[in-house]
């Protein structure tokens, strides 16, 4: 009425399907019998509950083997193998091992240990005394034994080879390289202090071959003196040489340089009325008298010196001092062979330091100008200092002994 449509009708819809419900039976949890198999347990009929079939899992499904995963198989098997063969082997050889040693030691059974007495304590004696006289005469167990320590004088000398060179001298000042350095002087010039005399020929006449003459080898501090706390022998060796002393009487005393090389002197026993021949024959054996030649040093002590300066020897009339050259061990050539005979020139017998023989100051024609080239003296010949190109000066007297001479005892 008044014009509006009464609402349009929708149709519900259709459902298509099949809807399945429980049988009232089995509601609130019940379980009818007919529902159940019969089964027959001690001849009596029973039921027993339906199982439903099992449902089978994917991964119960067999994945075959790759062959890497079989390549692994293979080496992890192999490495166990290995190891249990090398087991077996180290087994085998322990096990073997030790039946060896059983079988040594029931052959060879350890010696019963020994048996120890208890030690009984000393008894003293009793002087006996003699009735018919008024002296008690007493014995003694104690037995005097003679000790005796050992000497250098069972040690052989052991002396240097004959044919050993030097090592190389840049500047011919008859200094090697290496003893240039222990006077501190130029390994580049033959003269380092211009007086006239080259290095070498100083050192072995025992002046400053780095301050002008006639300064002292023993008063410019490359030198010391070393004077024996037990034979007062003394001589010089190099300021910056080690000393030794090998034995409690001072018979033996090394004088070492960092290279290796070092000079020992040794003090052997002289019989009295034994010629220095016959001494030398026993104690140098290895050695040939013939290559000795007799030397008088600069202080006027008379010695003799083997022929390439290795080796001196100085015979007192108890006594015999030997002056002996060591290389290192490794060296083929010598390095410090002037300063051994430094030292040989240096050597006195006795505490008293003796006098050194005076040093002249040679210069050329020209004051002003000092000689470049050196003498032809041979440094063997030190008392003989002038030359066709030189002329004396002035002599400087240096006989007595300075007071600023370095005593170093026992080094």
């Amino acid at each position: 009425m008044f014009g509006k449509r009464p609402p349009e009708q929708v149709p519900e819809p259709e459902i298509s399907g099949t809807i399945q419900t429980i049988p009232e039976v089995f509601y609130a949890g019940n379980d009818p019998i007919i529902y159940h198999t019969k089964e027959t347990t001690g001849g009596r009929e029973g039921t027993a509950p339906i199982t439903p079939p099992l449902r089978k899992s994917s991964s119960s499904k067999t994945t075959p083997v790759t062959p890497r995963q079989r390549k692994k198989v293979y080496i992890i098997g192999g490495v166990v193998v290995f190891v249990l063969i090398i087991a077996g082997a180290t087994w085998y050889f322990v096990d073997q091992e030790r039946q060896r040693l059983l079988a040594e030691r029931n052959q060879n059974p350890p010696p019963p240990p020994p048996v120890t007495t208890p030690a009984t304590p000393p008894v003293d004696e009793v002087p006996v005394v003699v009735p018919t006289s008024t002296e008690v005469v007493a014995t003694s167990t104690e037995a005097s034994t003679p000790t005796t320590t050992p000497s250098p004088l069972d040690l052989p000398i052991m002396y240097p080879g004959t044919l050993l060179i030097d090592t190389p001298d840049f500047d011919a000042d008859q200094l090697t390289d290496q003893e240039e350095e222990v006077f501190r002087t130029d390994g580049s010039v033959w003269d380092t202090d211009g007086d006239g005399y080259h290095d070498g020929r100083e050192v072995f006449n025992l002046y400053n071959p780095t301050g002008t003459a006639p300064e002292k080898l023993i008063d410019s501090g490359l030198v010391r003196e070393f004077i024996s706390p037990t034979w007062q022998y003394r001589l010089y060796y190099p300021a910056v040489w080690e000393t030794g002393i090998v034995d409690t009487d001072s018979r033996q005393v090394l004088f070492s340089s960092i290279t290796g090389d070092y000079v020992e002197v040794r003090v052997i026993d002289r019989e009295p009325g034994q010629s220095f021949a016959d001494w030398f024959s026993l104690y140098a054996s290895d050695q040939q008298y013939s290559s000795l030649r007799e030397i008088t040093n600069r202080f006027q002590e008379q010695g003799f010196e083997r022929a390439d300066g290795l080796v001196g020897y100085y015979v007192q009339t108890e006594r015999v001092y030997v002056i002996v050259y060591h290389p290192s061990a490794t060296a083929t050539s010598v390095p410090f062979r002037n300063v051994v005979r430094m030292m040989i020139q240096s050597f006195r017998p006795s505490r008293l330091p003796g006098t050194l023989p005076s040093q002249q100051f040679v210069v050329t024609s020209t004051p002003s100008q000092v000689s470049t080239t050196p003498t032809s003296t041979d440094v063997e010949n030190p008392e003989t200092e002038t030359t066709s190109t030189v002329s004396v000066s002035e002599v400087l007297d240096t006989s007595n002994t300075t007071s600023s001479e370095q005593a170093v005892q026992g080094g």
